[in-house]
């Protein structure tokens, strides 16, 4: 399943403390997804790849995009389920 793909500027990201740690978050289409990384433009596909791989395992992901890079998100119920890191282990790509 091909990841939604998002302006940033059309969603509000906000923090919540999941008993560990605060996280990011965005609100879309009635679920709650989780921040996992960020992709500079250039590596767009490795964004894709993120959200594709996420997906084939079960989970949904949104993909969002700005100036600054693509973020990859996945819905927030993923974090009950097992999938603390991504395939990337959660690294910001530089």
């Amino acid at each position: 399943m091909l990841p939604s793909v998002l302006s940033e500027s059309c969603i509000q990201p906000f923090k919540f403390y999941d008993g560990h740690r605060v996280r990011e978050a965005i609100f879309v289409q009635k679920t709650f997804y989780r921040y996992v990384a960020l992709y500079l433009n250039t590596h767009r596909q490795r964004a894709y790849d993120t959200s594709i791989s996420l997906a084939n395992q079960g989970y949904h992901t949104v993909i969002t995009a700005s100036e600054k890079g693509l973020k990859v998100w996945v819905d927030v119920r993923c974090q009950e389920r097992g999938c603390e890191k991504s395939p990337t282990d959660c690294q910001l790509c530089h």
